[in-house]
């Protein structure tokens, strides 16, 4: 059996932040910064968790289809496309729809979860 070592020196004395942070011109920030996710990563996920495929293109989980056309703005499209190609991977390849579809989906989730609280 390995015998630990224990640690019998005196305990430094802890510097305060404020004092570190003045010496260096520095700023003093809360002890723990929250990372949040950045939009695209978040996208990515929801795309993930969203689409699932049994060997053909993958399509929404648990849900009932229903196609209608909608029209989009002159932009919105093409950023659609260049996120989907983003995304994809030579096991998945999602599409500017699905991408949308998600979207729309998940914006409504959230529409919905606020109405709720009022």
């Amino acid at each position: 059996m390995v015998k630990l070592i224990k640690h019998s020196g005196l305990k430094q004395k802890k510097i305060p932040r404020k004092a570190v942070a003045s010496l260096l011109g520095a700023e003093v920030l809360p002890e723990r910064i929250r990372h949040k996710k950045s939009p695209l990563s978040a996208l990515r996920e929801l795309t993930r968790k969203s689409l699932h495929s049994k060997g053909g293109r993958p399509s929404l989980k648990n849900i009932e289809k229903v196609r209608r056309k909608i029209s989009f703005i002159e932009g919105d499209f093409s950023l659609l496309e260049e996120l989907s190609k983003r995304f994809s991977d030579k096991k998945r390849k999602v599409g500017p729809s699905q991408l949308a579809a998600c979207l729309i989906n998940e914006g409504l989730k959230n529409l919905e979860r606020s109405l709720e609280k009022q």
